[in-house]
């Protein structure tokens, strides 16, 4: 006989709006800034008119959005870590006279690893 898994949608909703799961959400982007902080990149003057600008410039923004789901929005908390520079995209992703250096995609990477990939 084979068995069926009919999910508690209700419960899953309440169960991601406990304190307990914004707290982590929370946490977790402010190990991922430590970890931002430490592979970005530094220049040195006279090239960078800014050096440590960019590393200091990280930030952990959190909160609630309306999530979507069938057909109803649910508030569901979110932590989300930023760069406010305004070379950010640069620095990540390049422009046309250097290749990105890819500090929040490092940062991924290393905090996954970290979890053992999950």
């Amino acid at each position: 006989m084979a068995s069926t898994y009919r999910g508690n949608f209700r419960g899953i909703g309440n169960m991601m709006r406990q304190p307990g799961i914004t707290r982590k959400l929370i946490a977790t982007a402010h190990d991922a800034r430590v970890v931002a902080e430490s592979v970005s990149p530094t220049g040195t003057p006279p090239d960078d008119k800014h050096p440590g600008l960019y590393r200091a410039s990280f930030q952990v923004r959190y909160g609630e959005k309306p999530v979507k789901f069938h057909g109803v929005k649910r508030p569901r908390p979110y932590a989300r870590l930023v760069n406010t520079t305004a070379y950010a995209m640069d620095v990540e992703f390049g422009n046309r006279r250097y290749a990105g250096y890819a500090p929040l995609r490092k940062t991924l990477d290393i905090m996954k690893a970290a979890h053992h990939g999950t």
